[in-house]
């Protein structure tokens, strides 16, 4: 939001977030894996779990059972993206790398 001072120039303030409150129809999902879909307009991104990782499961890889879908214009991801980010390098600053395996 802008401002305008004494002299006429404009002055950029911080905008507030606006207050969040949680639908009825939030939930909280635990997920190890993630896809991502694609389209030109907006991107997916796919949440689920490994349903078993017991060593004695002959299935590999062993199955993903899909939970939740979030879909987004290219823009929110991209913001989404950097904020992602920004969280990460906070997270390892402070707590050390993340490792990943591959």
């Amino acid at each position: 939001m802008a401002n305008i001072n004494d002299d006429n120039k404009m002055e950029h303030t911080n905008i507030l977030e606006p207050p969040h409150r949680r639908s009825d129809k939030f939930v909280t999902l635990y997920t190890n894996t993630a896809g991502i879909g694609a389209s030109t307009y907006d991107l997916q991104l796919i949440f689920g779990h490994v349903i078993s990782m017991h060593p004695k499961d002959e299935a590999f890889p062993p199955p993903v059972e899909d939970l939740a879908v979030v879909v987004m214009a290219w823009e929110h991801a991209k913001a989404f993206a950097s904020a992602l980010n920004t969280a990460i390098e906070k997270f390892e600053k402070e707590n050390g790398p993340i490792r990943v395996s591959k």
